[in-house]
């Protein structure tokens, strides 16, 4: 594959085409991601963050743990626990620390790419969003731009010195924010043959890794990081996310 062969950074988006998904929020595709970032941070040095949207499309406009803003929360939370010490002198002002407090999602988006920087330059960082068109709604469009805009700011940074290859899919035939080349650029797009479901049988969220749950499979990806933070960090992490 030309994305992970690479040693540039650069986007990888993948299409579905499926008519129908999972009644657990997950597709073929989810599996794919769950597999591949599992092998990833068992057998190379790069920081392998993922997502799975899908999971996280909650209804309530109130849900802290849906959305665009869950999304980029969650890369950062990623990021701070994958042993990596950062230098968190640039959160130097009462209002500053308030906003990410309230999940003020534009100073997110920029705590989010002032880590990505301060990476070694012989750092990979491999970020995988799984289903992100399941954010392409009118409530949270203008969070969703916000997000990939940020994201595709880092793929095509020149001077960044590490190595960010992102990897976005999609169970659908089409994205309409994600392809448009406004928003963020793909080097490398795959389309899957269209299918239909001929078994009736449906991809639930027991379906990943051989049987195993998603519960399971996040569990393993922390058994498999090392558990870094300590119960103290994760407090203080908690305070922003």
């Amino acid at each position: 594959m030309g994305w992970m062969k690479s040693p540039l950074a650069e986007t990888l988006l993948v299409k579905g085409n499926f008519q129908m998904i999972g009644s657990g929020r997950i597709s073929v595709l989810s599996t794919l991601c769950a597999t591949l970032s599992l092998h990833l941070s068992r057998n190379a040095p790069d920081i392998v963050m993922t997502a799975f949207c899908g999971l996280h499309e909650a209804h309530s406009h109130d849900s802290h743990e849906a959305g665009p803003n869950w999304l980029i929360r969650s890369l950062i939370a990623q990021l701070l626990l994958s042993g990596v010490t950062f230098n968190m002198d640039f959160i130097n002002t009462r209002s500053f620390a308030e906003q990410i407090k309230s999940h003020y999602l534009q100073d997110l988006c920029s705590i989010f790419r002032q880590l990505i920087e301060q990476l070694p330059n012989t750092a990979t960082v491999i970020c995988i969003i799984d289903s992100i068109a399941r954010f392409e709604c009118e409530r949270w469009q203008e969070d969703l731009v916000d997000v990939l805009q940020i994201l595709d700011m880092i793929v095509q940074n020149e001077y960044l010195k590490p190595t960010f290859k992102l990897l976005l899919t999609t169970p659908f035939s089409n994205a309409r924010l994600i392809e448009d080349s406004s928003k963020i650029w793909s080097h490398y797009t795959v389309c899957l043959r269209p299918t239909a479901s001929t078994s009736g049988r449906r991809i639930s969220e027991r379906g990943l890794l051989r049987g195993r749950s998603l519960e399971e499979y996040r569990a393993r990806m922390h058994q498999d990081q090392g558990n870094q933070a300590d119960s103290e960090g994760e407090d203080d992490d908690n305070i922003f996310f």
